[in-house]
Order: structure tokens, then sequence, then C-alpha cells
């Protein structure tokens, strides 16, 4: 461990200090603008037949390695700030060696991780895009996996190609298992990157709820939603007696469907080419299944309307709306209260006349 460690004086390990550092600000930049192009272009495309494309699985595998990386390379600065104390020690100080040597050995794992990460990345990428070339029919697909495993099983009927490849699931194996962790935090990091793009996927579009009182002589009340409806609306008329108590007058509910509607609807469409080439082939084969729902551009107005009139009193009035809107963690549920007042004149007094919630 001395030979291999001292080999190294101030000046090295200051040198690739200063590299690994130039890393860390690129690997951070880029990590940024990846991270910010997945939230503001990936985030907003929701794909018809999968839900998601190769693009979204391509951005994870980028960003769960740059991730990884960033923290590797981290730890190497801390262990290598610490050896540079111990640099000029004398050769047999045992604390020296083990803190030059955890130093040395944290620099090595910044590129071997980089190299396994390209590996785990390139597996993941391929096996997306066989996985959705044959449920989808993309004859290219299909056909190059098809011909690699044919060409594989043709290799496979000489011996000595048997004998190499049994020798290199042994070395595969046993590099699995000296790199089972690394290999399981990738994993996990790209799995918990999918889940926050889905859980971004499903707060593309912002829910508005609106309801508008009139003192017109029917008290119209209105409703609008955009973007998404409750399942049903609950509506309670209350009227209060001289004495101070609550009468239930009339209770109704308002279905999804009864709600009027109109909508702009955004999809991303592939065009396949009259021409007939190999490039159009290519390009079209590649496009199936990319067709896509655009959140961000859609965008969905419902409306109804209640006369409520005959549902209120002279004297005061309560008007209670109560509906749930559900989300990916919890089900919260709304309560709107408004006084209605109708005087000996017939006339309406709303206490409100709006109310409008976001979520």
């Amino acid at each position: 461990m001395s030979n291999i460690s001292n080999k190294l004086n101030f000046g090295e390990r200051s040198g690739r200090l200063v590299l690994i550092t130039a890393v860390l600000g690129v690997l951070g930049a880029g990590y940024f603008k990846i991270l910010k192009f997945t939230l503001n272009n990936l985030a907003n495309k929701i794909y018809l037949s999968f839900f998601i494309s190769y693009e979204h699985i391509i951005a994870a595998c980028m960003l769960s390695s740059a991730f990884l990386i960033l923290v590797y390379a981290i730890y190497y600065c801390y262990c290598e700030f610490a050896a540079l104390n111990y640099t000029n020690r004398d050769e047999g100080n045992n604390e020296a060696l083990q803190v030059m040597h955890k130093a040395d050995l944290a620099y090595n794992y910044v590129f071997k991780f980089s190299s396994l990460a390209f590996i785990l990345s390139g597996i993941t990428i391929v096996m997306y895009i066989n996985i959705v070339g044959f449920l989808s029919l993309q004859y290219l697909v299909m056909g190059v996996t098809i011909f690699l495993f044919l060409l594989f099983l043709f290799f496979l009927a000489f011996k000595n190609i048997r004998q190499e490849l049994c020798k290199s699931l042994v070395s595969l194996k046993n590099y699995i298992i000296s790199n089972r962790g690394k290999i399981a935090s990738w994993f996990i990091t790209t799995f918990i990157i999918i889940y926050f793009i889905f859980i971004t996927m499903s707060f593309s579009q912002t829910t508005v709820f609106t309801t508008e009182f009139s003192n017109k002589s029917s008290a119209p009340i209105k409703f609008h939603f955009e973007n998404s409806v409750p399942d049903k609306i609950t509506l309670q008329f209350y009227f209060v007696d001289k004495d101070n108590n609550e009468h239930l007058t009339k209770q109704t509910e308002i279905e999804t469907s009864q709600f009027r509607r109109s909508f702009i609807e955004v999809t991303e469409q592939s065009q396949q080419s009259k021409e007939s080439s190999i490039i159009t082939f290519l390009n079209d084969e590649m496009s199936k299944s990319q067709d896509a729902y655009i959140a961000e551009d859609s965008h969905y107005d419902y409306n109804y309307e209640l006369n409520s009139i005959d549902y209120l009193k002279k004297g005061k009035n309560f008007v209670i709306i109560l509906f749930n809107k559900n989300s990916m963690n919890n089900n919260k549920n709304y309560r709107i209260v408004n006084q209605i007042d109708i005087n000996e004149n017939g006339d309406v007094i709303i206490n409100q006349d709006k109310f409008q919630e976001k979520f």
C-alpha cells in the first residue's frame, strides 16, 4: 500500500484534485440542464401507447448516473483534501498511509463507477427499446433482435466459444457480486427519478375551481372547473329560523356528466413519409408508438349553472358546496359555505359573490 500511495507527491495529488473538481463543475452544470429539459419538456409529454418513451428512460439513466458520479466525486474530494495534509509525512506513518490509500481508492471509484453507470444505462435503454419494439411491432427492432439472437445461437455451436462464454459468465457473476452495492444504488436512484417524472406528469395541469353567486331574481350559482372536475358535487341549502335553528331545505347532487364542456387538446403525432427509401423506413419504424399528449398546451373547461331561488326561503339561508379532490397521496375534502338572504321585498343579498381555489 505504501508503494502505491507514496508515488504521488503533493503536486500530483493537487493536479488530479483540480481535474476532478473541473469534472464536478461540468457535471453539475450539465445535470441541471438535463433536469430542466426533463421537467420542461418530457414531464409535459404523456405518450399514449406506453405513457413514457425512450426519451424518459434516457433522461432518467443520465440523471441517475450523473448524480451518483457527483456523489463519488465529492467523496473523493473530501478524501483527497485529507490526504494532502499527510503527503509530506514520514513514509512509515500508518495513519498517513491509510488516509492516502483511501483517497486513491476514492479516485479509482469515480472512474470505475462511471464505466459501470455507462454499461447499466446502455443495457437499460436497449432492453426498453426492445420491449417497446416488440409490443408496438417495430419491424426494425424486431428484425435486428432476432438476427442477433440467431447469430448468438450459431456461434454457440462452436465448442471453444461455449467454453469462453462459460468463463465470461463466471467473470460476469463475480463482477456483479463485487459491485452489487453500486448496481443496486444505480437502479434504485433511476427508479426514484422515473417515479419523480411520473409525479411531475400528474401535476402538469393545474385544476382551478370557481363558483359565482348572482343576486338576480333566479339566484343562479355558476360552477366552473378548469382541466378536471370532481365525480360528484353536493349542494346543501339550509334555512335559519327565528330561534337560530338550521333546517335542511334541499340537498342535490351534480354529476360530472351534467357539466357543459369545451376543451383544447393538443397531441403530437409522428408523420410517415410517402417516399420510399431506407432513411424514411428507419424514421417511420422509430416513430411508431411515439404519439403523445401535450398536457401543457391542452386546456379543459367545465361549466354548470343552477338556479337556486326555489331552494331559498325569506330570511337567512346558507349554501354549502361539498366535493373532494383526489391526488396521488391524499384525498382533500372541500367545504364552501356562503350566506344568502332573501329580504321582505324578495331581493337576493349575497354575502360573497365569488370563490376560487387552485389545486
